[in-house]
């Protein structure tokens, strides 16, 4: 090959072949080519999302979902998978149990929302967003009570037992009702209405007689069951009546001009011609004056007792005036 050459500070510069002048180049400042890398993937979708005990009806291209859960579940699992490999995932609330395989999400009653975030290699990021609600416990319907109290009132309580009769002196004038329902939640009502605001407990005034008592238990659902208790207070004992003081019995006989005059009170005058009887009841009225004609030998009176039972004289043999 015929040339001309140039040296020039150490370069060689071929500056024509064959009468043909070339390009001048420079060996040293020669850079190797760079190599061509492919693109970053954008993609940011998932190609699963499950969530336990949570039914959604997963698809790659939506990214908003709502599903309703019983009280009973407390928490999920949720496992998301990218369609890219290289893609990450991040779940938001916070891993609640980290000792527990995959991301546990605990859920309150109400609504839950739960962020599932996909960011794509050359940065795109999308959103996939669980709306979980879960339910409020269920609406106890237990109406019964645990325990129920009279004072001074003797019932043998058994929950399931809705009717009670007892019997009470006539000093038994109120009763104080201790009722406890076995639901907390539950509420509990009295008839009648409490006698005395200002002492503890509720009070129930007992008249003579029968006397109503119903205590009604409402569930929280609801469902209602009534307690009935009927207490007989008895009357009072009968105070025996005060006897009316009687007249001391008195008896005179005394002489009046011609006539005998016979006077008594507090008793039943009784004649006879004997000491020794028979005796009569006298059926007049003091006083009695007998004229001294009728008058024998020998005439005698006394005065009984109200309280002994003697034949009466049905004609007594006395002219009275």
């Amino acid at each position: 090959m015929v040339g001309a050459y140039r040296i020039i500070g150490g370069d060689v510069e071929l500056i024509s072949k064959d009468g043909v002048p070339l390009i001048a180049i420079d060996a040293t400042k020669i850079s190797p080519p760079k190599p061509t890398l492919p693109p970053l993937s954008g993609d940011a979708t998932l190609r699963s999302l499950a969530l336990s005990g949570v039914p959604i009806n997963f698809a790659s291209n939506r990214y908003q979902y709502s599903a309703s859960v019983s009280h009973t579940t407390a928490s999920t699992t949720v496992t998301a998978t990218p369609n890219e490999p290289a893609a990450r995932v991040s779940i938001s609330p916070n891993d609640a149990d980290a000792n527990t395989a995959g991301h546990q999400v605990a859920l309150t009653e109400g609504n839950n929302v739960i962020v599932v975030t996909v960011t794509a290699p050359n940065g795109n990021s999308r959103a996939y967003t669980v709306t979980i609600r879960r339910a409020l416990p269920p609406l106890s319907g237990d109406s019964t009570l645990r325990s129920l109290a009279l004072s001074g009132v003797p019932i043998n309580f058994a929950s399931n037992r809705y009717q009670y009769s007892a019997s009470v002196s006539h000093t038994t004038a109120s009763t104080t009702v201790t009722a406890i329902a076995n639901e907390p939640a539950a509420r509990i009502s009295i008839s009648p209405n409490d006698a005395d605001a200002n002492t503890a407990g509720h009070q129930v005034a007992l008249a003579e007689g029968n006397n109503s008592i119903t205590i009604t238990v409402t569930a929280p659902n609801g469902n209602r069951r009534t307690y009935t208790v009927t207490i007989r207070r008895a009357l009072p004992t009968p105070t025996p009546p005060t006897p009316t003081p009687q007249p001391k019995p008195s008896l005179s006989i005394r002489r009046v001009g011609d006539l005998i005059d016979i006077r008594w009170s507090g008793g039943t005058l009784q004649h006879s011609p004997a000491i020794d009887g028979p005796w009569k009841d006298v059926h007049v009225s003091s006083p009695l004056r007998l004229n001294r004609s009728w008058w024998r030998s020998s005439e005698f009176f006394r005065l009984k007792s109200t309280q002994e039972s003697v034949s009466p004289l049905s004609s007594p043999p006395f002219e009275t005036r």
